[in-house]
């Protein structure tokens, strides 16, 4: 029995004829019949893609067969040895044609050995007793034969492409036959029609490829990049280093201006001409800077050109998009790139509805990412020129605001402030200055504030908002913006008269001054609903000569604003006075009241009149336009008697006085100096008890 048992064949386990009804699988014969189904549909895999490979091959051989049919039919041409399985024009030509050249058995124009040999023999074609002979174009061995291994931008290809005449030096290739006298009888016609087989097959492969321009040889961009676009996107990449994001980074030190974070132009000029509304965007936002901004000789019609094919093109994809459902947050971009262009020309109702699309986009932006954070700085920053350029409220509801200073960092760079205080009066103990001596001026003449930074930064600047905060004399809605104006002038202090500064630092700077700039437009009495009171329209006076002097620190459209907002600080300053001056003793003219008592020399008063002076001061210059000359001289009057009360008699005191606010010598030496001619000539008046200003 023990012998019988061991017999016995091992268990197997038939689960395949189980059904339903029967017990469930132990956990050893699931095992088992998961290898056998993976197994099984292997093989299941391996014959479904042999039968459609199969299939593949007998379609093509069949598509094949019928399309040398259809050719054949077509060319009504009796099969010849040129002819016979090599078509002019058909795909089989160009395959047989590279297989011919590879082969390095045959020529490039049959298969047979007789006609390999007479197509190499170079004796001119027989011709018939009854035609007359066919005179023909030498074919040279450049439109006979082209190597596949010769590249498509080499030298003598273009030239050939210009010139078809041109020869190339001939190639010879291996011959495995000798010449027979057969290879002589060959027709006046068959020569003939290889003449045309050669200039419909092998001269395509010379110029079909032919560079169309240096930046789309192969014609595979959807929109064709003349050289105009070209100089255009080139002039962007010149630009942006030097105003990117109101960064200025031409201005900074060098040490921070080579490590700081900046806008990804180059990303963006990129992928311009992958998409029609991507480049034309891009071209209408540049050309129009480079012709307002930058003093670039650029016609008029240029920038609408690409404006209105932007807008054409982006009005296109947001059609798509709505219907796809999926939005690209590069599209967000383009459009910016339009409200820009359309700010530069003028059309600014279209710009701020462009303005409304981006800002219903904005939540879709990841500012994790690089793309995405240089997204939403330029629309804090476009917005910010939209809102000056119209005298409306911003459109986005964000402050864009970088919050404060670490407590750790703001201690630091206070300490470095102190110490160059502290050494203000010798100037062999500062640091050298950081700033680079090859920091490029603005191009074609155009001013900016911060350019002053880079040459004769003083360490007074904002002195005199410190103690207008500590006295009390600024309103409770401007107190905490004029405390920003100040930490923002001590920031940078540091950033251009010591090394210890860093990227961060000037980072933080320029988006904390973006974000006092557009508090400066929130507050607008105009923007908000309710009564104002007496001290709030006084203050008008302060909050528009900060966005005149913030606007030309942070943009570089503060001449093209200042004109509009000269006149809002023109009526502000006379309702203010209407108010301040009578409490002062003074009339609306800054003139004593009493002219036999001598003015009382009281700090809280001077510290007035001198806000008043520089408040007149930033109107005067920005008032020096062609139009204005009635509300120039409404300045002048003034900041000349203020200048009296406060026993200013010339350029220097003038000038030592503005340096303590926010002054520019770049933007306001013009001023100054004629402010100091009127001062010399008004002296010896004044000396002689004459008080009038004429």
């Amino acid at each position: 029995m023990k012998g019988t048992e061991s017999e016995k064949p091992p268990q197997l386990f038939l689960f395949v004829n189980k059904d339903s009804k029967s017990k469930s699988l132990s956990k050893s014969e699931g095992d088992h019949a998961k290898e056998i189904n993976r197994h099984a549909q292997k093989v299941r895999n391996r014959r479904l893609a042999v039968q459609k490979a199969s299939t593949a091959q007998q379609t093509s051989a069949s598509a094949r067969r019928i399309a040398l049919g259809g050719w054949k039919k077509r060319e009504g041409e009796v099969e010849s040895p040129i002819t016979t399985g090599l078509l002019p024009g058909s795909p089989e030509t160009v395959m047989n044609f590279n297989n011919i050249l590879s082969d390095q058995n045959c020529t490039p124009i049959s298969h047979s050995g007789s006609e390999s040999s007479s197509r190499s023999s170079g004796s001119p074609p027989a011709t018939s007793p009854d035609e007359p002979p066919t005179v023909l174009p030498e074919l040279t061995t450049s439109s006979k034969v082209a190597p596949t291994d010769i590249p498509r931008s080499e030298p003598a290809v273009q030239e050939t492409t210009r010139n078809p005449s041109t020869t190339l030096p001939p190639l010879e290739l291996p011959r495995t036959a000798p010449m027979t006298a057969t290879d002589h009888e060959r027709s006046g016609e068959e020569a003939e029609r290889e003449f045309q087989y050669n200039a419909l097959v092998i001269r395509p492969q010379l110029t079909e490829f032919a560079p169309k321009s240096q930046i789309d040889p192969f014609n595979q961009l959807p929109v064709q990049v003349s050289y105009e676009f070209h100089q255009v996107l080139q002039g962007a990449l010149r630009i942006y280093p030097y105003s990117g994001n109101n960064y200025k980074l031409a201005h900074l030190p060098d040490h921070i201006r080579r490590n700081i974070r900046q806008f990804p132009i180059g990303e963006i000029v990129q992928r311009a001409p992958t998409a029609s509304h991507h480049l034309y965007s891009l071209l209408a936002c540049i050309s129009v800077r480079l012709r307002g901004a930058f003093r670039e000789q650029i016609p008029m019609d240029v920038p609408i050109e690409f404006q209105n094919k932007a807008s054409h093109h982006i009005h296109k994809e947001l059609l798509k998009s709505s219907r796809s459902g999926q939005v690209d947050v590069n599209v967000i971009m383009d459009i910016l790139f339009l409200v820009v262009s359309e700010m530069g020309m003028g059309n600014l109702e279209s710009a701020r509805k462009h303005m409304k699309v981006v800002s219903n986009f904005y939540y879709m932006l990841d500012l994790n990412k690089n793309l995405d954070f240089w997204i939403s700085e330029s629309c804090a920053h476009v917005d910010n020129q939209l809102a000056l350029s119209t005298g409306r409220p911003p459109i986005f509801k964000q402050s864009f605001d970088p919050g404060p200073l670490l407590p750790e960092r703001r201690a630091a760079l206070q300490r470095e402030l102190w110490w160059l205080f502290k050494n203000f009066d010798q100037p062999t103990a500062f640091y050298p200055s950081p700033v680079s001596l090859a920091v490029k001026a603005p191009p074609r003449g155009l001013t900016d504030a911060i350019a002053d930074f880079a040459n004769n930064l003083d360490l007074r600047m904002g002195f005199e908002f410190e103690r207008a905060l500590k006295l009390g004399i600024v309103s409770p809605l401007l107190t905490p913006i004029i405390v920003d104006i100040v930490d923002c002038a001590a920031i940078a202090k540091v950033v251009w008269l010591s090394p210890m500064a860093v990227c961060f630092d000037a980072e933080w700077l320029c988006r904390k001054a973006r974000a006092v700039l557009r508090r400066l437009l929130v507050i607008a009495p105009e923007n908000n609903i309710g009564p104002l009171d007496v001290l709030g329209k006084c203050m008008e006076v302060v909050r528009c000569t900060l966005l005149i002097a913030m606007a030309h620190a942070c943009t570089l459209i503060g001449f093209q604003t200042a004109e509009k907002n000269v006149i809002a600080l023109q009526n502000s300053l006379a309702f203010a006075l209407k108010f301040w001056a009578p409490a002062m003793g003074l009339s609306t003219e800054m003139v004593p009241l009493d002219k036999e008592t001598p003015y009382p020399d009281v700090e809280v008063l001077k510290l007035q009149i001198g806000h008043i002076l520089y408040n007149s001061m930033v109107g005067l210059f920005s008032a020096d336009v062609p139009g204005y000359e009635s509300t120039q001289e409404f300045f002048m009057i003034r900041v000349l008697n203020c200048c009296k009360l406060m026993g200013i008699r010339d350029y220097f005191g003038l000038r030592e006085h503005l340096v303590k606010f926010l002054y520019s010598p770049v933007l306001m030496e013009k001023s100054v100096a004629r402010v100091a001619e009127r001062l010399g000539r008004l002296n010896d008046q004044w000396a002689s008890g004459v008080d009038e200003v004429h």
